[in-house]
């Protein structure tokens, strides 16, 4: 939802009233149903900043599993791995050249799950990230609960249960 210079994920349920001559727009992030109830309405008195489409978000994407396996990240697009920087040449240098990477900041031997999680959602807050990719389920549940104004999107298996 755009309001203004407002922008932010609203969730299945939530409503929001719109004052008149307010300027605003919706994009579907999934496949949603979204109600408009308007006071009154005649095409004439709508006026469009921009032809109607999907917003563009603030992307970023997970490295293993993402970006590894072949998804391929909007130009310039951060990439939060739960690398650690002694484990830069695991990246590949494509990817260090066209993206800024934020690697967690741990060392090697204190990596878990959870700090894995802690860091993303520390950095996908930090930074605004409004649309993250990301592969582990374990990982995208967590992130969905941690992080409320950003759209995690399951890349990989589609179908796995509690996800979508």
């Amino acid at each position: 939802m755009e309001v203004g210079d407002k922008k932010w994920i609203m969730k299945p349920e939530d409503s929001i009233h719109i004052p008149q001559n307010t300027w605003h727009r919706f994009t579907g992030l999934t496949n949603a149903q979204i109600i408009e109830f308007s006071s009154h309405h005649e095409d004439d008195d709508s006026y469009r900043r921009e032809l109607s489409g999907k917003a563009h978000l603030f992307k970023s994407y997970d490295y293993d599993g993402v970006v590894k396996v072949g998804i391929r990240p909007e130009k310039g697009a951060p990439i939060i791995t739960s690398r650690t920087i002694d484990e830069i040449e695991k990246v590949d240098e494509e990817t260090r050249k066209n993206h800024p990477i934020y690697f967690n900041p741990i060392s090697l031997n204190e990596k878990t799950i959870e700090k894995e999680i802690e860091w993303k959602s520390q950095m996908i807050n930090k930074l605004g990230i409004e649309e993250y990719f990301e592969d582990s389920p374990e990982v995208i549940v967590a992130l969905r609960k941690l992080c409320p104004n950003c759209h995690i999107v399951s890349v990989g298996e589609s179908n796995i249960q509690g996800l979508d």
